[in-house]
């Protein structure tokens, strides 16, 4: 019966005190991360976690220095997935622009008394016009810039602690 209830214990046990050494984090060494404190964000690369902190290699710190971050003053942690382009963004921006400007033209042409003169249907192609030429343009600004995306990342809940006992162990969970 022992040895049942000491075998049931370290099959349930086992898999949260892996967990744990790990460190509260489930990310890879290795992963470009961003931790967001009180006093702001630090960016770059995770190259030591335990149950005491973050560390990690950064843009502004030699190869031979490195930040740790204690895991009480970590807000927030996410991970870098890739560069984005921003080619879709300007495109749709130029297109606003673009097409406001069109119609503005437009509207002031055809309400104007002078030489030049335009009808209903020249205002919605001067929009139409102006929209494309606008989207055009957004769309290659857009392209020459990128944004970082970024996913959050949930810390694992699970704190175990082992205590030995007079005829056993003790064991703790903490969820």
């Amino acid at each position: 019966m022992f040895r049942g209830a000491t075998a049931l214990t370290l099959l349930v046990v086992l898999p949260f005190v892996v967990l744990r050494a790990q460190g509260p984090w489930p990310v890879g060494l290795g992963q470009r991360v961003r931790v967001t404190t009180d006093s702001g964000p630090w960016i770059g690369t995770l190259v030591h976690q335990d149950t005491s902190g973050l560390t990690l290699h950064g843009p502004g710190l030699s190869d031979s220095s490195a930040v740790t971050i204690p895991l009480d003053r970590v807000r927030q942690l996410e991970i870098s997935v890739g560069h984005q382009s921003n080619a879709g963004r300007g495109a749709l921006i130029g297109l606003g622009v673009g097409a406001v400007t069109g119609l503005a033209l437009g509207i002031g042409c055809a309400s104007s008394d002078t030489l030049f003169q335009c009808s209903g249907g020249e205002v919605v192609e001067s929009t139409v016009v102006f929209g494309l030429i606008g989207a055009g343009v957004g769309g290659l600004v857009g392209l020459a810039s990128s944004s970082e995306r970024w996913v959050k990342v949930a810390a694992v809940p699970v704190h175990v602690s082992l205590a030995p006992r007079h005829f056993g162990l003790s064991v703790s969970l903490t969820f």
